[in-house]
């Protein structure tokens, strides 16, 4: 089960609208630092401040996203990408 990093040392606090995999929707505050690839889905992972632990979102669930504070300009528009592209699988 091998992931690959798509980009790493992020530092964009966001709002996330997301499907949890009961089919529960939450809306959670996220620090994201990174987004990777794992068995041809994207993945955001960051620091949720709800749980004040680090966690894995998987982009094919999240059905929102706000940027709270400052984000790159190509960070925002990278993570964007992913969140509208990343909902397909990408072939391999």
């Amino acid at each position: 089960n091998k992931s690959t990093i798509y980009a790493d040392n992020l530092k964009c606090s966001v709002t996330l609208k997301y499907v949890n995999h009961e089919g529960i929707a939450t809306t959670r505050d996220v620090i994201v630092q990174e987004v990777f690839l794992s068995n041809s889905r994207f993945y955001l992972f960051g620091f949720c401040i709800l749980r004040q632990q680090s966690r894995t979102f998987r982009v094919d669930r999240i059905q929102g996203i706000n940027f709270i504070q400052e984000c790159s300009d190509s960070d925002k528009s990278m993570l964007l990408d992913v969140i509208l592209h990343g909902n397909q699988p990408v072939q391999p």
